[in-house]
């Protein structure tokens, strides 16, 4: 195994709550000054906001963010090797989700759906979203393309050999954690190396930008050996096992 590096980083882009289009502006804006990372996090719901409420359930706003991930894969197709994970609220077969979305070279290459929605003190995810758990080895329509969706999507980075999974906020709190049982499956059979991120909220509480900071981008790396598993390998920087 060579020891290879991949510069990650995570961005916090000035943002308005519900408006799309400015959001997805300041994360194109970001995209393009942090060009030279290899990966780049942003926080849960970044293209709208965490606190829109029941605005999630407008359609103006969910057929915005549709539209605004397809300019992000778009502004993404001139910054080669970098892949961008932002948070999006997303519907599917009559049910919403809270989102990470991996772009990458022009391409919307992966959707992972948050499991484990807090629903105390100031949260309730549950009233507006769907826990991903059942969510496994599906596609999702957005525009005229079809993206694979489910819990259990992992990333490889063609550059790095980095293996990535994703958790987003509540989903690295709880005991046991479908993305890392996934991961470590899948390691043993690979004999790679794990990066594992966590894409971060954005609640609007003084006391959470200090954990946020800290607690920004949680790394875990593993090697196993045992066997070798089948990976469907693309052109861009990202493949999906």
């Amino acid at each position: 195994m060579k020891n290879r590096m991949i510069k990650v980083g995570t961005v916090v882009p000035r943002m308005k709550v519900s408006n799309v289009t400015y959001n997805v502006a300041q994360i194109i804006q970001t995209m393009n000054e942090n060009a030279d990372a290899g990966f780049l996090v942003y926080p849960e719901l970044c293209l709208t906001g965490y606190t829109c409420g029941d605005l999630f359930g407008q359609f103006t706003l969910l057929d915005a963010v549709e539209d605004g991930l397809f300019k992000i894969a778009n502004a993404s197709n001139k910054l080669e090797g970098l892949t961008v994970v932002v948070g999006a609220p997303l519907r599917f077969e009559n049910h919403l989700y809270n989102c990470a979305v991996y772009i990458s070279e022009g391409v919307i290459v992966g959707i992972v759906p948050k499991i484990n929605l807090p629903t105390y003190s100031e949260f309730y995810e549950s009233r507006w979203f769907t826990s991903g758990k059942n969510i496994v080895s599906q596609m999702i329509q957005l525009g005229d393309e079809f993206i694979p969706f489910g819990r259990n999507i992992l990333a490889c980075d063609i550059r790095s050999g980095a293996i990535v999974g994703l958790d987003i906020c509540e989903d690295l709190w709880v005991l046991i954690n479908q993305v890392r049982m996934h991961v470590l499956r899948v390691l043993i059979s690979l004999r790679i190396y794990l990066l594992l991120m966590k894409l971060l909220v954005s609640k609007t509480i003084v006391v959470q930008w200090y954990y946020n900071r800290a607690l920004a981008v949680i790394v875990h790396i593993f090697m196993y050996l045992v066997q070798q598993m089948k990976v469907v390998r693309t052109s861009y920087s990202l493949v999906i096992v």
